[in-house]
């Protein structure tokens, strides 16, 4: 690095805190919080740079302010797109947005609905090649119409969250002493973990973001295939128990003193269902519960997240979609052992013809607090905003069968928790600097505040009877929940059932 040669560490810190905080006030001049995340993720090496080096400063003098600047960059290294997105969702009304804007925007919408309904397998590749085209120019289209809405309104325009909180701000959210906080940043040469506890604070270095992407790439595919090959279950554990060591670094030695732990994941990790990873032979939700936080500013108070006195649910189960998507029987049955948990005006059930968009687009879904949904749904890897969870047709002459990221996007929500019982609804797309897209996000965005899903694929059967587990306890705590429904089938009769590939899939993510 030039500047380390010409004058040495502190002076390529000066060179680089100061590039980067130019940068952060650039982004206050981008309306558009999709431009904001472009400019982060293109940008994200100088971050990783002044990390590296702040994390050498602190190696060589233990200066406790040093952890303050650490936490600072590792978080404005990722994750901001989402707090600005709930800053927007939280700070400005509609009514300051002029209405033929809100008209152009619901216009163009419609036609990026209209077009995406037009696909299907039979298509020629010409034809494909000619939608995919004109839902490009379609989203420039929107692109262009919500930057006018955020000139529009200055508030929305310049709104950036306020900077991370600090350690000593961090520590006090911690509900006692075996409660730790993880903080992850993977970077080309070396990785970055920050462990914050009550008492304690530590900085661990880790492998480089290649060498972990590998390991995972490879603990995932043997988690695959032992599901279907018992042989291999004790190759997955010595896997599981090497992934652990990789990921936690020196910091596995301490992980028997936490029960809880919070976890601001990066890259792949943010893929990684941390429970199913093996320390001193035990997986690590036998022993702590798990939550994960897309950003440390969302940690909240951490002994008020389970559900609301008198929760509301809506469940959605079992959809009719025109798409040849199998049936999902068990999730009628996982709809039916959920309602008895709860009192008969305080669940709703939709299933069938009647599970439908309209509804969920309808205000009516601001009445509930809870919401589930026991469905397909399909990520879209290339083009993220077009991952659906699949629905019944609405009566309307549109018949759209799906719900996609956009539409979640568009809700408006005042729930407490939504639960997504259904295929791939956790992942999405990597964006450098920005951390996972997908459903959590868009969830999250319209206003939800912690979400349930799952990593990958789950079948019915097994998703059934995990829920109706988590539901059991939800009052415990969320956290709490999912545990209590993860320990339930690693203790089951039921050898299949045991395999983590059953149980690890379902994460809560909290938004606070």
């Amino acid at each position: 690095m030039i500047w380390y040669d010409r004058g040495g560490p502190d002076s390529a810190y000066s060179y680089l805190a100061r590039v980067v905080g130019r940068l952060e006030q650039s982004r206050r001049n981008i309306p558009d919080l999709e431009l904001r995340a472009f400019q982060k993720g293109s940008n994200r090496y100088l971050y990783e740079k002044l990390v590296a080096i702040l994390a050498a400063k602190y190696e060589e003098s233990r200066q406790g302010a040093l952890l303050d600047s650490l936490v600072r960059y590792i978080e404005l290294a990722k994750s901001r797109s989402l707090l600005e997105a709930l800053d927007r969702l939280h700070g400005v009304a509609i009514s300051r947005i002029p209405a033929g804007l809100r008209k152009q925007e619901r216009r163009v919408l419609a036609q990026i609905e209209q077009t995406e309904n037009e696909f299907n397998d039979s298509l020629s590749p010409a034809r494909r090649d000619a939608l995919q085209n004109h839902i490009a120019e379609l989203d420039a289209a929107l692109a262009d119409v919500r930057l006018r809405q955020s000139l529009a309104d200055s508030r929305a325009s310049r709104s950036l969250r306020p900077q991370p909180p600090s350690v000593s701000e961090l520590k006090a959210r911690l509900l006692d002493s075996h409660t730790v906080v993880l903080d992850y940043l993977l970077a080309p040469y070396q990785s970055f973990l920050i462990a914050i506890a009550r008492d304690s604070v530590s900085l661990y270095t880790l492998p480089p973001r290649s060498l972990l992407t590998e390991q995972f790439a490879n603990y995932t595919a043997l988690l695959q295939r032992s599901a279907r090959e018992e042989s291999l279950i004790d190759s997955l554990k010595n896997a599981a128990e090497a992934l652990a060591r990789a990921v936690f670094g020196p910091f596995f030695d301490k992980l028997p003193s936490y029960d809880r732990l919070y976890i601001s994941a990066d890259g792949v990790l943010s893929l990684l269902p941390f429970e199913a990873l093996v320390c001193d032979g035990k997986y690590v939700i036998e022993r702590s519960q798990v939550t994960y936080i897309p950003a440390l500013e969302l940690l909240g108070d951490v002994s008020k997240n389970s559900a609301p006195a008198q929760a509301h649910l809506l469940m959605i189960a079992d959809p009719m979609p025109s798409d040849k998507l199998r049936p999902l029987p068990y999730s009628l049955k996982e709809a039916q052992w959920i309602s008895e948990l709860f009192p008969a005006d305080h669940c709703k059930i939709l299933t069938g013809k009647n599970a439908a968009r309209s509804v969920l687009m309808s205000p009516e879904i601001s009445q509930y607090n809870i919401i589930h949904f026991a469905t397909h749904s399909t990520v879209n890897p290339d083009d993220p905003l077009r991952s659906r969870i699949w629905l019944s047709p609405d009566t309307t002459a549109d018949s759209t069968d799906y719900l996609s990221l956009r539409d979640v996007m568009q809700l408006s929500l005042s729930a407490d928790l939504v639960v997504l019982s259904s295929c791939e609804s956790g992942g999405g797309r990597f964006q450098l600097g920005e951390g996972i897209e997908g459903f959590v996000r868009g969830f999250m965005s319209a206003g939800c505040r912690n979400v349930v899903v799952s990593l990958w694929d789950v079948e019915d059967f097994a998703s059934a009877i995990f829920m109706k587990e988590f539901y059991r306890n939800l009052r415990s705590g969320y956290a709490s929940a999912l545990r209590q429904g993860k320990l339930s089938m690693i203790n089951s009769p039921r050898l299949r059932l045991r395999h983590p590939f059953y149980w690890a899939p379902f994460v809560v993510v909290e938004g606070n």
